[in-house]
This record gives C-alpha cells, structure tokens and sequence, in this order.
C-alpha cells in the first residue's frame, strides 16, 4: 500500500504542489497563525521523510543515493525537520525556519523536469484534474 502511495512521481508532485499552496497560504497575515495549515504543513513533512525512507528501503541506500532528485528531496526533508520543533521548543529567533519553510518551494523545481520529459503528461493531468475535484469537495 505504501509503496502505490509514495513511488508514483505523480503522487509525489501532487504532494508537493499542495505543500507550496499550504506554504503560500501561511504567509498571509491573516493566515499566518491558523493552527489547521500548521498542522497540515507539520503533516506534509512527515510525509515527505515517509517517502524518502520507502524509497530507500524499496531502492537501497546507493541507488537512492545516486540520484540528484533524491539527493535534493533528501536534503530539503533533513532542513525542514527542525521546522517540527519550533513551536514546542523556546527559540527566540524563527526567522530561520522561516527560510528553511521557504526552501520546501524549492521542489517545485522537480515540475519543470516532470511535465517535460514524462510520456503520458495527458494522463496524468487528468487524473490530477479529478483529484482536485475530490479536493475541492472535501472542503
């Protein structure tokens, strides 16, 4: 079951674009203190760190090593991890995770390579337009 969740690139782009708009929504005023999207973003990495421990186990340490995606992917989960911590310990500066939350949008990157180069974009846009409508609905 796990690995039909968190192998699919397309379910992993889904993630992170969602992730973004989580982000995006965090940074506004009103927005910034609403204990829902915290959570949900405090969830997105928890997510994220499951997807690279499947892919390791799936993959092993010197394949998922050898990709410049994991790598990245790896990386950006490892800076966003101290982001749990903030609100539980007493840090006098956040400004930090602030920028670390900020480098989360970094993924995004990954699009660019996925929309071009992948076979079936038009399939995969489908499905994702129908997940936004169960999206849409769940709200």
């Amino acid at each position: 079951m796990f690995r039909r969740l968190f192998l699919p690139e397309q379910n992993m782009m889904l993630a992170a674009i969602i992730n973004s708009i989580i982000i995006a929504l965090l940074y506004f005023p009103s927005l910034e203190t609403n204990t829902f999207l915290h959570l949900l973003d405090y969830f997105f990495i928890v997510f994220f760190l499951l997807e690279a421990a499947i892919k390791i186990k799936e993959l092993g340490w010197e394949v998922y090593w050898k990709s410049g995606w994991n790598r990245f992917d790896f990386l950006v989960v490892l800076f966003s991890l101290p982001s749990l911590l903030v609100n539980y310990l007493p840090i006098p500066d956040t400004s930090i995770f602030l920028l670390l939350r900020l480098i989360r949008l970094v993924r995004l990157v990954r699009l660019i390579r996925f929309f071009f180069f992948h076979p079936h974009m038009g399939k995969i846009l489908d499905g994702w337009v129908e997940r936004f409508d169960l999206l849409f609905l769940c709200f």
